[in-house]
């Protein structure tokens, strides 16, 4: 099995979780205990700041630091056009965050998710491309996202008068991006190596700016800011040991 095919298995994998999650935690619960959705996003804040951190050691020295700094401004651009509106009403006082957390309303959800979706999908890329074993790892952290993810939509979409089927084919919809995203990177990079330094600067910037303007202030809101703290910190110390262990 080649990288691109191991890449591409492992992200659907990841989709497809997200999609179950909700689903399975419903059917394990009663649907009565609200998910963990704060350890979760803070699990997930964790694990993938190690991984940008490791994907810009990885890459820096491969390129002028003037790409590098392009890719970064280019990763943070699809986060900016999701959140930009956000802010107003995930801090109207109830804690409500209009792109995770809100009444789902069916394409318009998928759209806003999937805008998201898509830039972690070229962080996955440019790391396999670099080392397979840090993309896997990615793809790992992703898929702590992802399933806080799905929980999350699947809650909305039962508050919401919806069904839990309704907000699993949401999560596994908008979480395909990743898969096709990362596949065209890992391939395009494969015919234009020269393109790596921005790539790699483009996936650390949409991952940092995912976990600080998306995941931790969320998790936050979710489960205190010392719990969280704490969670993220020890996540993020694990990822040199699994460095370690897993060779990237």
């Amino acid at each position: 099995m080649d990288g691109l095919t191991l890449l591409v298995a492992a992200t659907l994998a990841a989709s497809l979780l997200a999609g179950a999650s909700g689903p399975a935690y419903r059917f394990l619960t009663g649907g009565d205990r609200p998910p963990p959705l704060g350890w979760a996003n803070a699990i997930a804040s964790g694990l993938m700041l190690g991984a940008a951190y490791a994907l810009a050691a990885q890459g820096w020295g491969d390129g002028p630091g003037l790409a590098f700094g392009i890719g970064a401004a280019l990763g943070i651009a699809p986060g900016v056009l999701v959140y930009e509106r956000q802010d107003a009403a995930a801090w109207d006082g109830t804690g409500a965050d209009p792109v995770n957390d809100g009444p789902t309303d069916g394409y318009a959800t998928i759209f806003r998710h999937a805008l998201h979706a898509a830039p972690e999908g070229v962080a996955l890329g440019v790391a396999a491309f670099g080392d397979l074993g840090l993309g896997l790892f990615l793809v790992a952290a992703l898929a702590a996202h992802n399933v806080a993810e799905g929980l999350s939509l699947v809650e909305a979409a039962v508050k919401s008068g919806g069904s839990t089927g309704s907000g699993a084919v949401e999560a596994v919809v908008s979480n395909l991006p990743q898969v096709v995203f990362a596949a065209v990177v890992y391939m395009g990079l494969g015919a234009f190596p020269q393109a790596y330094p921005i790539g790699v600067g483009f996936g650390v910037g949409a991952l940092v700016f995912l976990v600080l303007v998306d995941l931790l202030p969320r998790a936050y809101r979710q489960d205190g800011h010392e719990t969280i703290a704490l969670v993220c910190a020890l996540a993020m110390s694990a990822v040199p040991l699994l460095a370690g262990i897993l060779g990237f």
